[in-house]
């Protein structure tokens, strides 16, 4: 069996559900991109999936009923990834466990990606 674009822990889907729950309206589940941004390059967002904000090429990952979409140009470097949810003493948030990440910012804000390092060799 292949493996799945993104695995979900069960912090990860307790706080998806938990989200959505609190949402002012009705949402599909969550949507996750790859903007540019940080001192490494990207990070990743986070919005409700909601009606009609859904595009056609999103990939839907669906695991024990949270949906999940990735938006089309990020899909390449969540491949494999592993979504958690976890929580410090000063801070909390999604964390990822990915095999596409060459290197993060010292405050784990931002990343880049293997991927970009093989353009930057090219270019």
């Amino acid at each position: 069996m292949a493996n799945p674009v993104l695995k979900l822990t069960d912090n990860a889907l307790t706080h998806i559900r938990d989200l959505m729950a609190q949402s002012d309206q009705p949402v599909l589940g969550l949507r996750v991109s790859i903007v540019s941004a940080g001192c490494s390059g990207h990070k990743y967002q986070f919005d409700y999936a909601v009606e009609g904000d859904i595009e056609a090429t999103d990939t839907l990952v669906e695991q024990d009923g949270v949906k999940v979409y990735i938006e089309q140009m990020s899909l390449v470097y969540l491949l494999g990834s592993v979504m958690d949810f976890k929580t410090e003493q000063f801070k909390s948030g999604f964390t990822f466990e990915n095999p596409n990440v060459s290197s993060a910012c010292g405050c784990g804000e931002s990343v880049n990606f293997t991927r970009d390092d093989l353009a930057d060799q090219r270019g």
